[in-house]
């Protein structure tokens, strides 16, 4: 293909772009980039690089990076007739600056891909640097600081960093150009940000905010880089004790400056408002906020440009939304704004000035802090159920043609419904109703989609104020009209309105109980497969609910049966609300199992055998305490076959402590093979465990896993395992906690045998997270670390450096907190293999660091071969760190 189609094909790939076909696009330039010729003349190579300028773009962030720097070597090759033409120059070097540039927008980069685009950056300032050209000096600039803020994602040392920025920005003095000054202006208070957090030099970072301060009020687009710059400087201020005025003058400053009046500028203004607010006192806080909130609102809803104005109210709003939260300051400001925003009639800023009235509403009818006014604090705005009402009258009448207004209709229903709802607060119920009937017919029988939700509101509050007013029989109609009509929406917030009426129904005591059960048979007609939470939650009350009633009635079978079933249903569940349901079944279930027991009376003879297998099991522990093992052995043999089978809950508490008493001792000795049938009968739960039971059996799970494994069935060692870790993942006690770090952190060991390294990875994580559930204790420090080890290891195997790293830090991190012999081991080794990581990503400084802080740790107890391993590991390090040192 000739370079003349490349002209065709960029035309049309921005034209896909611009129609968001950025996938046709990218397809469209590989291929005529692919089929390019060398450009026969500048107008060509322009062309060329402005292609390949755009095909990095789209790839950028998608394919590797060798992808990428294939694209810049072909747009060379075929522009390099060209290579002294200016414009030439500068279409490839801003196309080679693309390659560096969008790691701005990328997020969760690999530490390999930032230090490879780190290199490409500083490639192109060497190459580039000096040059005559103002296109070009731009794009070195832009690299230039890029390279600095990789530098500092990557954790390289700060002075050099700060360093480098601030001689990027002596380099840009006098530029006129309007983007190298905001680079310098950029420059400056990233190097200022740098030293306050590492903490290098206090008296320079102020220097260099109160430069940047200066420069950027002279440069709009910078205008950004002023607030932020005078807010960091009062916070260095205000640590250096100054008083919070005086900290905060140039902040001030620049809140009052003049500046174009857009609507970037209302956001950033007002962002930078609340920054300085949040660093006075708390007696000037809420003066303060009045007056200059309200300075701000009367400067831009005077702007001509509706979205500046629109912009502002929707600052306001953005301050504060809960009504509930809402301070009388709060209170305040939105009044202002609602003052000031009654002058415009815009249709751009509508929805905006409605938001406020009604949230103004709101916050006066507020019921959930609705106080009498002595009781009321400073700070809390006195609710007015009444002045509310009126208010919302006012609003509606303010905006009467709300409902046609598609952005408004909605809001407007909230705030009638709101209206209604506070009606019935005082007492005036049949206005209310009255109201709720003029909703439900204005919204229609098919209301419209962001409609739905709030007629199916107003349908079941008028069943609940029918019900509340004893007007039963219509109440029920209600219900039934609001079921039929959104019990089968696909929308979750209509389908739940249905089901807090059914739900609300059964619950009332004035029903007979017979009412009660069809209403809840009805629910679960209605809502059986349901997956919203909320619509569960009540599924699960009412299935204990009912359980509970079956039982008052005599029919416990019944009731015990509906217990099992919830529970089965519901086990599994983590909504807090279920899961407190759940707990409320199985403890019932306990109630109504030891009260069937209570029933029958224990004959003599059966309280007789009890009580002697008892003491055999007691003759036993102090045989085996006494060195008698084998005994002792036959003994627990004996009581367990004795007590199989049993029916009797105290015998079957026996059965199970011989056997854990017998498997403890068989796993002390490595008698494997026995300890996998004896294991094997405690794992089989025979009717309801107490704690004692639960813990025996899981002990019984861990040792079967044990033998299984040192019996060369890692496959079955696993599988017990990982059903002891889903038996008792909810458990809270220590000792069951203990027992299942211990499987889970054998059952990555297994699995990492297996050579899963994916698999084994995520089982070692699996083992850190359930360890991180549960207090801290000198044998859990061990197993995490040995746990974080192994992972490690494993990703260093396959190239996941960075992960090795941070892996290996959390192993100091644990061993610097609780030294001891076997952490501090463990610890010198995942030293160096971090200094190691370091230097194999490329990061030198770091390495270098890390081996200078080992030399100093310690706890670490390094020895003198290891010192003389550690320095010149360090002296190496620093020669690589050098070498690589960017921009001096």
């Amino acid at each position: 293909m000739s370079e003349h189609h490349i002209f065709a094909a960029l035309r049309s790939a921005r034209e896909l772009i611009e129609n968001g076909d950025q996938g046709d696009a990218q397809v469209l330039l590989t291929r005529a980039l692919a089929d390019c010729g060398a450009a026969a003349d500048a107008e060509g190579a322009i062309a060329i690089a402005e292609s390949t300028r755009l095909l990095v773009t789209l790839d950028a962030g998608i394919f590797p990076l060798r992808t990428l720097d294939a694209h810049v070597e072909r747009m060379r090759r075929l522009t390099d007739g060209f290579a002294a033409d200016d414009d030439v120059m500068a279409a490839c070097v801003d196309t080679e600056l693309c390659c560096v540039e969008w790691v701005h927008d990328a997020d969760g980069l690999d530490p390999v891909v930032l230090v490879e685009v780190l290199h490409a950056a500083l490639d192109l300032v060497e190459r580039h640097g000096g040059s005559p050209d103002e296109r070009v000096r731009r794009a070195v600039a832009e690299a230039a600081f890029t390279a600095q803020m990789i530098r500092e994602w990557l954790s390289q040392d700060a002075a050099s960093i700060a360093v480098a920025l601030e001689s990027l920005a002596v380099g840009l003095t006098g530029e006129a150009d309007s983007r190298m000054r905001s680079i310098r202006i950029d420059a400056l208070y990233a190097a200022a940000r740098v030293r306050v957090t590492h903490d290098l030099d206090a008296d320079s970072a102020v220097f260099l905010l109160r430069t940047v301060i200066a420069e950027a009020a002279a440069h709009p687009p910078a205008r950004d880089r002023r607030y932020s710059a005078s807010i960091r400087l009062a916070d260095l201020l205000l640590d250096g004790g100054a008083p919070p005025r005086e900290a905060l003058d140039e902040a001030v400053v620049a809140l009052h400056a003049d500046a174009e009046d857009d609507a970037a500028d209302v956001r950033v203004r007002c962002r930078h408002l609340e920054a300085l607010l949040d660093r006075l006192a708390p007696g000037d806080r809420a003066v303060t906020a009045v007056e200059e909130w309200s300075h701000l609102i009367d400067r831009y809803a005077k702007a001509p440009d509706p979205h500046v104005r629109d912009a502002i109210f929707g600052r306001v709003l953005a301050r504060r939304s809960d009504a509930g939260a809402l301070t009388t300051v709060d209170v305040r400001i939105l009044q202002h704004a609602d003052s000031v925003a009654r002058a415009d009639l815009h249709p751009q800023t509508a929805l905006a000035r409605f938001r406020i009235a009604a949230l103004l509403v709101e916050v006066l009818g507020h019921p959930a802090a609705a106080t009498a006014a002595t009781s009321a604090s400073e700070d809390t705005p006195r609710r007015d159920a009444t002045r509310a009402i009126r208010l919302s009258e006012e609003v509606e009448q303010r905006f009467s043609d709300a409902a046609d207004d598609p952005e408004l209709r909605v809001p407007l229903a909230r705030l009638r419904l709101d209206r209604a709802l506070r009606l019935s607060d005082l007492g005036h119920s049949e206005q209310s109703l009255a109201l709720l009937t003029d909703i439900r017919s204005e919204l229609g029988a098919v209301p419209a989609d962001d409609l739905r939700h709030l007629a199916a509101q107003a349908e079941y509050w008028t069943s609940r104020l029918l019900r509340e007013a004893g007007r039963s029989t219509e109440a029920r109609e209600a219900v039934d009209s609001l079921v039929d009509r959104f019990a089968g929406d696909p929308d979750a917030d209509v389908r739940v309105q249905a089901a807090n009426a059914l739900f609300s129904a059964w619950r009332d005591p004035a029903i007979d109980p017979a009412q009660a059960d069809s209403l809840f048979a009805r629910f679960t007609v209605a809502f059986e497969d349901d997956h919203d939470p909320r619509i569960r939650r009540h599924d699960a009350s009412g299935r204990l609910n009912q359980a509970v009633r079956a039982h008052e009635r005599g029919a416990t079978a019944h009731a015990t049966e509906m217990l099992r079933l919830l529970v089965e249903r519901y086990a599994d569940d983590e909504d807090t609300d279920i899961a407190d349901s759940v707990r409320l079944a199985r403890e019932n279930l306990t109630v109504l199992s030891l009260s069937a027991a209570s029933t029958t009376t224990a004959s003599s003879a059966a309280t007789s055998e009890y009580g002697g297998l008892r003491d055999r099991l007691y003759a036993t522990d102090a045989l085996y305490e006494a060195g008698r093992h084998e005994d002792a052995v036959n003994e627990w043999r004996a009581l367990a076959d004795a007590t199989a089978g049993t029916n009797d809950p105290n015998i079957a508490v026996l059965h199970a402590a011989a056997l854990d008493m017998w498997g403890g001792h068989l796993n002390d000795v490595q008698h494997w093979v026995e300890l996998v049938d004896v294991a094997r009968r405690a794992m089989i739960a025979r009717g309801a465990l107490d704690f004692r039971g639960e813990q025996m059996r899981a002990r019984a799970y861990l040792r079967f896993g044990i033998a299984q494994g040192r019996l060369g069935d890692p496959g079955a060692a696993i599988q017990a395992y990982e059903a002891l870790d889903g038996l008792i993942a909810a458990a809270t006690s220590d000792e069951l906690m203990t027992v299942r770090q211990q499987a889970v952190y054998n059952r990555a060991v297994l699995i990492d045998d297996f050579g899963d390294v994916a698999a084994a990875i995520d089982a070692y994580d699996h083992a850190l997270a359930v360890h991180a559930a549960s207090r801290d204790s000198p044998t859990r420090r061990l197993r995490r670390v040995k746990a974080l080890r192994n992972k490690a290891l494993l990703l260093d195997g396959v190239g996941r450096l960075a992960e090795a790293a941070g892996a290996h830090r959390q192993v100091l991190d644990i061993a610097a907190g609780a030294p001891s012999p076997e952490l501090t081991e463990r610890a010198r080794l995942s030293a160096f293999a971090l200094a190691e990581c370091f230097a194999r990503l490329g990061d030198h400084a770091s390495a270098a660091q890390t081996y200078s802080w080992m030399r100093s740790a310690a706890y670490l107890g390094l020895g003198k071969a290891d010192v003389r391993t550690a320095a010149q590991a360090q002296k190496a390090a620093e020669r690589e760190a050098r070498r690589a040192r960017p921009l001096r």
